[in-house]
C-alpha cells in the first residue's frame, strides 16, 4: 500500500542582531559600538545572514529589495579579510574598516559605491600608513604619508603617488 510521509516541522530560529553577536561576537561588538543606526534612514531593515562563493555577510538588508542595506560585517573567506562599516544597496559605504585576519586596521574610513573615496587611512603596518583622501580606491590629493622610521611626507598624491614636491 501507500506509505505515509510524515514531515516533521522545524523551527526555523530568526537571524537577529542578537543572535549574531553569539556566533560572532567580534566582529558584530565592533559594528555596534562603532557605527550607529542612522535616525534619519527611513528604509525598512531586517537582520540577516546570507552566505556567497566569496564569503558570508552578516547585517542589515532592507526588507524590500534583499540589498544589504545599513549596518553590516564581510567576511571574505579566501582573502581572510573583512570589512566592517555601512552598506548602501548592496555595496560598502560611507564609513567603514577593513580588516586583515588577525583583526588589524587595513583600511579605516570612507566609501562610496564599494570602493574608498573621501577621507581615510590606509595602513602598510602599525606605524606606517597614509592619511588623506581617496578618489575610486586610490590615494588622491593633499595627504599625509608616514613612514615606519618615524618620517612624515606631506603633499599631493595622484593616481596612489606622490606627485611633486613635498614637505618632510
Amino acid at each position: 500500500g501507500k506509505s505515509i510521509l510524515k514531515l516533521s516541522t522545524m523551527r526555523i530560529e530568526e537571524i537577529t542582531e542578537n543572535s549574531l553577536k553569539k556566533e560572532y561576537p567580534t566582529e558584530m561588538n565592533l559594528l555596534l559600538t562603532k557605527f550607529r543606526e542612522n535616525p534619519n534612514d527611513k528604509t525598512k531593515k531586517s537582520w540577516d545572514k546570507i552566505p556567497s562563493d566569496d564569503g558570508i555577510y552578516l547585517g542589515q538588508i532592507d526588507s524590500n529589495t534583499g540589498n544589504l542595506e545599513g549596518r553590516g560585517v564581510f567576511i571574505w573567506t579566501k582573502k581572510k579579510i573583512k570589512y566592517i562599516g555601512y552598506w548602501a544597496q548592496g555595496k560598502m559605504s560611507d564609513n567603514g574598516i577593513l580588516l586583515d585576519q588577525n583583526n588589524k586596521i587595513i583600511y579605516e574610513g570612507e566609501y562610496k559605491n564599494g570602493k574608498r573615496y573621501g577621507r581615510g587611512k590606509l595602513y602598510v603596518s602599525e606605524k606606517e600608513y597614509y592619511d588623506g583622501p581617496f578618489v575610486d580606491d586610490k590615494m588622491e590629493g593633499r595627504g599625509v604619508y608616514h613612514y615606519a622610521n618615524g618620517d612624515v611626507w606631506e603633499g599631493l598624491f595622484e593616481n596612489n603617488m606622490k606627485n611633486g614636491v613635498g614637505i618632510m
